[in-house]
């Protein structure tokens, strides 16, 4: 994961200027694609509430049972 977020920063840190035009309208559709992205992560979690917390719980256990 920090490989990934270096690479991105580098990646922003060598760029140069586009000159390009960027209206409301792309503003607000990213905007709406982060909305959606959330609610649907949220939904997912919710539906599958149980299971993650069976799993989690599982794996806690584990953990506790290997180290303690």
């Amino acid at each position: 994961m920090l490989f990934i977020f270096t690479i991105i920063f580098f990646f922003l840190l060598i760029t140069e200027s586009s000159f390009a035009y960027l209206d409301p309208a792309t503003g607000s559709f990213v905007i709406q694609a982060l909305v959606a992205v959330i609610s649907s992560i949220s939904a997912t979690v919710i539906f599958f509430y149980k299971k993650i917390k069976r799993f989690l719980k599982k794996i806690i256990f584990k953990f506790k049972k290997n180290f303690l």
